[in-house]
């Protein structure tokens, strides 16, 4: 390990807790209250008491400081929350509807105790409204051979009548975009035309697999947090930076991974389950070290709970949410598939479950 410090912070609803290894092998524990209001700040008081334990100035401390890896619930927050940005949506023309329609398979996105009760479930609000939805003419088949060209005019009309009714972000999901992304590459080159600023999430880039549903319900996502997460990591990196840290910020993943904090924000989507993931790969780590390959894992927030398993040293999820955050279908913290789910998958799932 290199001289200097390595920080992990995680970030929970009600509390923030870092902790710090030095090239020694020593470590240094904190626990703070969270900040809503700016989770950042909350940060920074975990790296001042970090500091504070170790006996240096906190500049001396931050400077010190080589990387800096965080797990964080800000995303999966704001989506249970639904204080994430006004999003806008543009699909293919005719298919305007089915994120309203959602799954056509009975009992899609509920719980098992609830499905007998199916015909008097509630949807949730949608996280697009109808009035920000927008079809544009164009076709490709499932071969990915264009059947219709994309009308760009159209798509301009689109992307200004949005502009217009204000969305601080854009989702673009065309049908069989997975198999010929080349319209989706079009429409967001035309929104990056008329602003080049706004957040544009096309679904090809995130989940390039069969199925509009899955595809459009995490792009939709993904522009719903990617705002969200942006204006964290930058509130973040700037006071790191008064602080005098020079090193790399890296968020988790959901599927354990890290990614560079500028990075982020494009894929926020991949981020809602990184506390979860935080914690059930060290659960794993400890569960080697004491030779125990079965491991189940529970992570209580003030938000969400959480809970990870290990069969044979192999991860799989499930996730619930307090019934009190939303009507009983929102689904946005309650995230399942039908049989173990790697933490690799894990983006995927999230979105085809969450609305």
């Amino acid at each position: 390990m290199e001289a200097g410090y390595w920080i992990g912070v995680d970030t929970g609803g009600t509390f923030t807790d870092a902790l710090a290894i030095d090239a020694a092998g020593r470590l240094h524990l904190a626990k703070t209250p969270s900040t809503p209001h700016d989770l950042s700040v909350g940060i920074m008081t975990a790296l001042d008491l970090l500091a504070e334990s170790s006996g240096i100035p906190a500049r001396d401390y931050m400077s010190a400081t080589r990387k800096l890896a965080h797990g964080t619930t800000a995303t999966v927050n704001a989506m249970v929350q639904r204080v994430g940005a006004r999003v806008g949506l543009i699909t293919t023309r005719g298919f305007r509807d089915h994120l309203i329609l959602m799954k056509a398979a009975r009992g899609v996105g509920v719980p098992d105790a609830e499905k007998v009760a199916f015909s008097r479930a509630v949807k949730p609000q949608p996280i697009v409204p109808y009035d920000v939805s927008e079809e544009v003419a164009e076709r490709i088949d499932y071969s990915g051979r264009i059947i219709l060209p994309l009308d760009e005019d159209d798509a301009r009309r689109a992307v200004r009548n949005l502009l217009d009714r204000g969305v601080q972000a854009i989702a673009v999901s065309l049908l069989w975009s997975f198999r010929n992304p080349a319209h989706e590459r079009q429409v967001v080159d035309i929104i990056r035309e008329l602003a080049p600023n706004l957040s544009v999430s096309p679904g090809h880039t995130l989940v390039p697999v069969i199925g509009e549903y899955e595809r459009t319900t995490t792009a939709v996502i993904n522009a719903y947090l990617g705002p969200v997460l942006d204006r964290y990591v930058h509130s973040l990196q700037s006071s790191l930076k008064e602080k005098g840290f020079a090193g790399q910020v890296l968020l988790m993943q959901s599927d354990g991974g890290l990614v560079p904090g500028p990075a982020s924000p494009a894929r926020a989507v991949t981020t809602m389950l990184s506390g979860l993931a935080a914690g059930v790969l060290g659960a794993r780590q400890i569960g080697a070290l004491l030779d125990h390959p079965n491991l189940i894992t529970i992570d209580m927030g003030g938000t969400s709970f959480e809970v990870g398993w290990f069969m044979a040293d192999v991860p799989s999820w499930r996730a619930s949410r307090s019934r009190r955050a939303s009507p009983r279908m929102s689904r946005a913290g309650g995230l399942r598939r039908p049989r173990s789910t790697s933490l690799r998958s894990a983006p995927a799932a999230v979105a085809s479950r969450a609305l």
